[in-house]
């Protein structure tokens, strides 16, 4: 009887370490989040110039500084995004939340700044004629600079 239970508590030790915070087998292996990343580029280092115009299109009261600062690559991605309110609502709610387990998250700086945004875009972003918009206004602001207008998000969501 002894061994039997013994035999059970080293598979249920086992069984929790086998299943990550997402639900995925981990039997094979486990893996630092890290590991998992793809290779760094330009844009994870810097605001890209699509980016800086999104961010002029901001109010003041809503543009991220610290966050620019900090994380110019989801700021970028940010920038890719907005004017898809299906891929945008999910970022935020992906940005926010801990689906890996172990990440130490966002200081309150930067929080507060990701709140502010989120807050401006659902009460800016509500609807398709927003959406509409919005893409138009990037478009002048792409013109004005002299630039060509970018993919917009479910285009390149859909690459």
């Amino acid at each position: 009887m002894a061994a039997i239970v013994d035999g059970l508590r080293r598979f249920g030790r086992m069984l929790s370490g086998a299943v990550s915070a997402r639900g995925e087998s981990g039997l094979l292996e486990r893996r630092d989040p890290a590991s998992m990343r793809r290779p760094e580029v330009e844009s994870d280092r810097v605001l890209m110039p699509a980016t800086l115009l999104w961010l002029d299109l901001l109010p003041e009261y809503a543009r991220p500084t610290v966050f620019c600062e900090r994380f110019p690559r989801i700021v970028n991605q940010f920038a890719t995004v907005w004017a898809d309110r299906k891929l945008c609502k999910l970022y935020f709610e992906t940005l926010m939340g801990d689906d890996r387990g172990g990440r130490a998250g966002f200081g309150p700086e930067v929080r507060k700044e990701i709140v502010r945004l989120r807050v401006y875009y659902e009460t800016s972003m509500g609807d398709a004629a927003a959406e509409q918009d919005f893409r138009h206004r990037l478009a002048a602001a792409h013109a004005a600079k002299g630039g060509t207008v970018t993919a917009s998000a479910s285009d390149s969501a859909a690459r």
